[in-house]
């Protein structure tokens, strides 16, 4: 996945380089290399980028729910928590509502 690649799919999403950061654990200006070129994601940051790109691939415009689930899920407790959050919700069969994020279980 070349920098352009990334930059793209970041704006797609409609998320800041601080937010798309978040959901992989790295910090704003991490995003900002990547996207320039000066770095290269590591391996797993590569994975997660591809399976990223291929769960949004085909559509044309993000939905404004989906953008808000993922600035939520960026939000979430800052790198850790929004990496973890960002995991669950890439791997989901189903994607959880923008308010359930955040929400611990009442039960």
């Amino acid at each position: 996945m070349n920098p352009e690649e990334i930059k793209n799919l970041r704006q797609k999403i409609g998320l800041t380089t601080t937010e798309f950061g978040n959901l992989f654990g790295v910090s704003h200006s991490t995003v900002v290399f990547w996207e320039n070129g000066f770095r290269k994601p590591i391996p797993q940051h590569l994975a997660l980028l591809m399976h990223l790109k291929g769960k949004i691939e085909g559509i044309d415009e993000m939905s404004a729910a989906t953008t808000d689930v993922l600035k939520k899920i960026a939000l979430v407790g800052g790198i850790a928590g929004g990496f973890i959050a960002f995991l669950a919700w890439l791997f989901a069969d189903k994607k959880p509502k923008s308010s359930q994020i955040g929400k611990k279980n009442s039960k």
